[in-house]
């Protein structure tokens, strides 16, 4: 940060400087203009990874985490209907308890909407992130652009897919 203030400073002193003191100035913020041009590639090099690797990867591991997390669910829920059909044969005392039983498995199985909702806002935040980092990467590639890019905002209504669920607390 220091070099940036160093930097904006002699810019300042430039403009209003005479000629000959324009190239003295200039041969004192040049290392500093490849050292902060060197630090603006490399970021921008991470920015692009984030954006076509990362982004994605992510993306694709929610979508694993709520598929499979599903299919389990179903699994269990099959399992439990199965069980929940044999039970003709069974003293009533005992068919009373496994019903019971049963219940709490399909309660026990509502983890899988909750997972989903989360997995979907995690989904939600990285899309956002990722736009407000190729947002960056627009406005460092192109300096010359004035400011012409329009940074991405997030809708107030955004959680809004979620009907003020599911919480965070356990």
């Amino acid at each position: 940060m220091h070099d940036i203030q160093n930097l904006l400073n002699t810019i300042q002193s430039i403009k209003v400087a005479p000629e000959k003191r324009k190239i003295q100035s200039f041969d004192k913020i040049s290392p500093i203009l490849e050292k902060l041009l060197m630090n603006i590639s490399v970021f921008l090099e991470i920015l692009e990874g984030f954006i076509e690797e990362k982004s994605e990867g992510i993306s694709n591991q929610i979508k694993a985490i709520d598929g499979r997390s599903e299919i389990g669910a179903n699994k269990i829920l099959d399992a439990a209907l199965v069980i929940s059909e044999n039970l003709s044969d069974i003293p009533e005392t005992q068919k009373k308890n496994i019903e019971r039983s049963i219940n709490e498995i399909y309660e026990g199985c509502n983890f899988q909407d909750l997972i989903s909702q989360h997995a979907h806002e995690i989904d939600h935040m990285i899309q956002f992130f990722t736009e407000e980092l190729i947002y960056l990467k627009e406005i460092m590639s192109d300096p010359s652009s004035g400011g012409g890019f329009q940074r991405p905002v997030r809708d107030s209504n955004a959680e809004s897919h979620l009907l003020n669920g599911p919480s965070t607390e356990i």
